[in-house]
């Protein structure tokens, strides 16, 4: 790893906001350092707010440091900090935000002759950074390529590969702590590496790894909070199967990407988790080279799929989405006459999906291209006139998003943002909680359905998702809803049922005008053997609210 001393010091950056839903018209200069790692990533919260971590040198080690985008003043906050330990070198930072805007990021640590895994946690409502990074790696294992996902509740897995073999551990947000012990989920005969996570509504949380040329996974069962002895293979034999990727919608179905190689070439391939595993897709032609598949899903169900493929002696990056019943036709996003590659993407949660690549060059620039109903009409360049490479994107619930890369130059290396603004406009699926008079209702009514079922117990702990709004400290769906509520506030309660035509309110909505203390407890009678959706909205008298929801199937 390469060594250098701080050339620059950062200084307060401010980028006017368009007037409409746009890229910001100018490039923020993050750091320059006079070398860097391509080791860097970015996150963005519900409002907009940002964080961007990457590796930078410092004497003869390398440390992590982190700068935060303010949304609300429209700054990149001063001065850049350093997140990791004052002594000893890191490596590979990832970084997760929640809707809230708390934020945890990972990173490799060197102690003696092996790697740990190290973490270190933002709170947005204390507005400060864990006192320590805290070490998540257990024991005197190698530790490496950890990955990471949050819960609705502000909760956590982390994953991650130590001595060839996967391993996860829990971060419990109201005890603020991580769970004693790890779970080790891969064959203890090694060769497991590259993991993915992804968690569920309800705190389900799937993992899915490579292991021998096949993509393994297991899911975590929330409600007796273990995993299962045994993985399952969802990739084919006659494969060398890599590179696996996870989403999941608010309705707990999980999508799953990796490249597959055999005689024929290197494929895309694609399979769904909704009760059970369903049948792999072939998303690239079978004959061809396909590399390095992403995805992105939305909370409806939407799926794209971006990757870079080889076409007429040149790359170009393609997409498919998944639009609930088939896959759209691949798109090509790039321009044709020149090579492109290394894509990513990010959706919104309207499932507006943003795609970000590097197309080599004199100069090489960073490129993207966005879905809002059609893929529009081409590529918008996003850095400069001089080179830049290795971009990292995010994109927030309402549709704010962040590119990072890198420019180097002649002796330096900045490592260079540029926002996509999405227009301020206040949650449709939110709404405030009626305040006119209404009789108190003591049960939901039941589903159209004649049959009723018990509902296995999903247990989520919501967090505030505004500061200071009354917090709904642990939401359990089972036989009926029980609810804790920190402050005094009035609640909303909503059930939607998953039909062959998407979502509708089944049985409804209940409103309790009425100033609500403490345990909360509804009735309610549900269909056997469907998929439902469950929102609470719970409002002070000020107007600000918390929103707490879980997804199960009857």
């Amino acid at each position: 790893m390469r060594r250098a001393v701080l050339l620059a010091a950062s200084t307060l950056l401010v980028a006017a906001a368009p007037a409409r839903a746009d890229w910001a018209p100018g490039v923020a200069d993050l750091q320059t350092v006079a070398t860097m790692e391509v080791d860097h990533d970015v996150a963005v919260d519900d409002a907009g707010n940002g964080l961007a971590v990457w590796d930078a040198p410092s004497g003869a080690r390398s440390v992590i440091r982190a700068r935060r985008y303010d949304a609300a003043a429209g700054v990149w906050e001063t001065p850049v900090r350093e997140l990791s330990l004052p002594t000893g070198t890191t490596r590979k930072p990832v970084v997760v935000m929640d809707r809230a805007g708390n934020a945890l990021v990972l990173w490799e640590r060197r102690v003696g002759e092996r790697w740990t895994v190290q973490a270190r946690r933002f709170d947005r409502q204390a507005g400060a950074w864990e006192s320590t990074a805290a070490t998540v790696s257990v024991g005197d294992e190698d530790s490496t390529q950890p990955a990471l996902a949050f819960e609705a509740d502000g909760d956590a897995f982390v994953v991650w590969r130590a001595d060839g073999v996967i391993r996860a551990r829990r971060y419990d947000a109201t005890a603020s702590a991580w769970e004693s012990a790890s779970a080790a989920l891969s064959s203890d005969t090694g060769g497991a590496e590259l993991p993915a996570v992804q968690v569920d509504a309800g705190g389900v949380a799937t993992v899915a790894w490579q292991a021998g040329g096949a993509i393994e996974t297991k899911r975590y069962d929330a409600a007796k909070e273990r995993w299962p002895a045994v993985a399952t293979r969802v990739s084919a034999t006659g494969e060398t199967a890599s590179g696996v990727r996870l989403g999941v919608d608010e309705t707990g179905v999980v999508s799953a990407v990796w490249s597959a190689t055999d005689a024929s070439g290197t494929t895309v391939q694609s399979r769904r988790f909704d009760g059970a595993w369903g049948a792999p897709a072939l998303l690239s032609p079978k004959v061809g080279t396909a590399y390095a598949p992403q995805l992105a899903v939305a909370p409806g169900g939407a799926v794209t799929v971006v990757w870079y493929a080889q076409s007429d002696g040149k790359f170009v990056v393609r997409a498919r989405r998944w639009t609930g019943d088939r896959w759209d036709p691949a798109a090509t996003l790039s321009n044709p006459s020149t090579n492109a590659w290394s894509p990513s993407v990010a959706v919104d949660k309207a499932g507006r999906a943003t795609v970000a690549w590097r197309r080599p060059g004199a100069p090489s620039t960073i490129e993207a291209r966005r879905f809002d109903g059609t893929w529009g009409t081409g590529p918008t360049v996003l850095s400069g006139a001089t080179d830049a490479d290795a971009p990292e994107l995010a994109v927030g619930p309402r549709g704010d998003a962040l590119v990072v890369w890198q420019r180097p130059t002649a002796g330096t290396v900045t490592l260079q943002a540029r926002r996509f603004i999405a227009p301020p406009v206040a949650p449709a699926d939110e709404p405030a909680v009626s305040a006119g008079p209404s009789a108190p209702v003591a049960a939901l009514p039941s589903d159209s359905s004649p049959a009723s079922a018990p509902v296995a117990p999903v247990t989520l702990r919501p967090r505030a998702s505004v500061p200071d709004a009354p917090e709904i400290t642990r939401l359990r769906v089972g036989s009926r809803i029980a609810l804790r509520l920190s402050a005094p506030a009035k609640l909303r309660v909503t059930f939607e049922r998953r039909t062959a035509h998407g979502w509708r309110a089944a049985p409804g909505t209940i409103e309790l005008p009425a100033v609500q203390r403490g345990d909360v407890r509804l009735k309610f009678a549900l269909a056997a053997g469907r998929r439902y959706r469950v929102k609470v909205v719970a409002t002070d008298v000020h107007g600000r609210h918390t929103v707490a929801r879980a997804a199960f199937r009857t």
